[in-house]
């Protein structure tokens, strides 16, 4: 579970409330059934200039769950109490907004209850992920086709009722593992309790297609193959056999909040991880440049002694990303104050050299 560490709340209809303010019934099906939807997006600053991370993009989503639960939708309301929270949401490095719509009390049919809450993330965990994370394949009990002509399922559709979603985390936990990848029972790769699965084959991306195996369609995913096929990176849409996984040039786990989180080992197995590769994935992502090198750096230095194999992975990123800088051109200097090191710091960096900011 994330901890919470402050919060706004917002509700359709009032905007923005004191965030101890009952907002629900006791008998909203969205609780005591777990009939609503949601969708999540991440939150840079606050205030006037806050940005949004794919917001039309997520509202579409939502939307677009809210249809298959027959459920009405005011894209236009949305948004505004998207921005009325956003202008009174003190600024922060990181937050996530949810918003959640439920079909609202049993004993008023017809009157959803819709609601948004930004929360600030916890920085140390999400650099922790993205350096890299073990994970554990998990069976999800049907087949790669199974939502072809059975619209009851609501495939692709971002439901309230995760508590499988939860519970294969619990799982994972118990091998020692950071995540879970669900399998379909016919041996494909399917997707992550919150995340798409990004796999570098032969220098091809694929993701797995939404549609017939009922997953939900990634905006960071789609953002991802769209900015490798705009570098003429062939990438697309197929199914993934789940063995093909331990043999790939790179796999990934992606989603909007935690972001592009390389996967170190899968099932108890090591996987390669390059970091040229994973520097660009996650620049594709929306996770990369050199304000996340300055997070990079910081943490990979703070984990010398605890974790020194995964401070070498984030060491590893954080050269690779200030080798784009330079080879784009960029220079020292503008290197040095991104990162918030010395110039002497930078052009050692700069040069795929370590300095002394602390034991690595």
């Amino acid at each position: 579970m994330r901890t919470l560490t402050r919060q706004l709340v917002a509700v359709l209809g009032r905007g923005v409330v004191p965030t101890a303010d009952p907002i629900a019934t006791a008998d909203d099906v969205g609780l005591v059934r777990g009939d609503g939807c949601f969708d999540a997006m991440r939150v840079l600053g606050g205030g006037p200039d806050a940005v949004v991370e794919n917001r039309d993009a997520h509202l579409d989503r939502f939307a677009a769950s809210a249809a298959t639960l027959d459920l009405p939708f005011d894209t236009d309301a949305w948004r505004t109490l998207i921005g009325d929270a956003v202008a009174a949401w003190a600024p922060a490095p990181e937050a996530v907004l949810k918003l959640v719509l439920t079909r609202g009390p049993e004993s008023t049919p017809g009157v959803p209850t819709g609601f948004l809450t930004i929360t600030e993330l916890d920085l140390a965990a999400m650099a922790k992920a993205r350096a890299g994370i073990a994970v554990r394949t998990m069976n999800r009990g049907y087949a790669s086709g199974a939502f072809a002509d059975a619209p009851w399922l609501l495939g692709g559709a971002k439901l309230l009722s995760y508590a499988v979603n939860a519970a294969s985390k619990r799982a994972a936990a118990r091998f020692d593992d950071d995540d879970a990848l669900f399998v379909s029972s016919d041996g494909y790769a399917l997707e992550g309790p919150t995340s798409a699965v990004i796999v570098l084959r032969h220098g091809v991306l694929t993701t797995t297609p939404p549609g017939v195996t009922g997953i939900l369609d990634s905006v960071t995913a789609r953002q991802i193959l769209a900015g490798a096929a705009a570098d003429g990176v062939p990438a697309s849409h197929e199914l993934i056999r789940t063995e093909d996984l331990f043999t790939a040039d790179g796999v990934w786990l992606a989603s909007s909040i935690r972001g592009v989180c390389p996967v170190v080992r899968l099932d108890g197995q090591e996987l390669a991880v390059d970091a040229d590769w994973n520097r660009r994935i996650t620049d594709w992502g929306g996770f990369g440049g050199l304000a996340a090198a300055r997070d990079e750096l910081r943490y990979a230095v703070s984990l010398h002694t605890d974790s020194p194999d995964a401070a070498r992975r984030v060491r590893g990123l954080v050269a690779a990303r200030c080798r784009a800088h330079i080879d784009a051109g960029g220079t020292v200097d503008q290197l040095a104050v991104d990162l918030g090191v010395s110039l002497a710091a930078a052009s050692q960096l700069a040069n795929d050299e370590w300095p002394d900011l602390g034991r690595f």
